[in-house]
This record gives structure tokens, sequence and C-alpha cells, in this order.
């Protein structure tokens, strides 16, 4: 991931136990400290049937001012246990992933800026040769 971008955290979630998992939902945790905007906090699955995947999308984005290095975000999965079976527990699993911020994005005022030194330049050649084509050498 590069620094300034927003990009889509894709998690596959597998319920390897042996009863259904009911409500469940993955959400990201970061620590105010990490340079990192979560747009998505959460995304909710629903329910996971034993030995079969479910999968969410998270989006977040990197501050362009970060630094350069490896970051960890943690993810936190949270589960009811399956209400037909009789499990009323509540289960969680915290886990972290490591993104890696290699390069920084460009500014969008750069371009902003070539295009106002293009139209200035423009303007400037379109008065020198009207003042030129009137006669006037002053």
């Amino acid at each position: 991931m590069r620094a300034g971008q927003t990009q889509t955290l894709d998690l596959k979630i597998k319920n390897q136990g042996e009863q259904d998992a009911e409500s469940v939902t993955a959400r990201l945790l970061a620590e105010r400290t990490q340079p990192f905007n979560l747009e998505d906090r959460s995304g909710y699955i629903g329910e996971i049937e034993s030995k079969e995947e479910g999968s969410a999308a998270l989006r977040l984005s990197a501050d362009r001012s970060a630094s350069l290095k490896e970051h960890n975000i943690k993810i936190q999965l949270r589960a009811n246990g399956d209400s037909e079976e009789g499990d009323e527990s509540v289960y969680t699993y915290t886990d972290q992933v490591d993104i890696d911020l290699t390069s920084r994005t460009q500014s969008p005022l750069i371009y902003l800026g070539i295009l106002l030194a293009v139209l200035v330049a423009g303007f400037a050649t379109f008065r020198y040769v009207r003042r030129y084509d009137n006669g006037d050498t002053e």
C-alpha cells in the first residue's frame, strides 16, 4: 500500500467449529498513533455455517505523511453461538494484519499547480500576441 492511498482489505473467514456462527462481524482496530483512517470500522457478515466461509471488505486509507514501514492493524472477529443448538455464547478472535507502506502517492495539488502555470503562460502569450498584432510595441 502507498501512503496517501485508500485500499480495501478483503477478509475471508472460515468457521472451523461444529456449529453455525450467527451475527458474525469483522472489525478493524487501530491505535490513535497509527497513520490510518478507518473508513469502514466494521463489516457485518451474517451467519457462517459450520466448515463454510464468509467474507468482508473493509476500506482504510493511509496518511500521506505516514512513515514508510510496516504497520500493524488489529482485526477482531465476533460471532454469536448457534442459538438453535442452545449456544448463547459470544465468541471473539483478534489477530494482526501487517500493512507495508512502500511509497507515497502524488499530491493532487501538484497537477493543479501545473495546470495553473500553463493557463497563466497561455494567457500571457495570448495578450502578447494580441498586442503585437494591433501594432502596439510599447
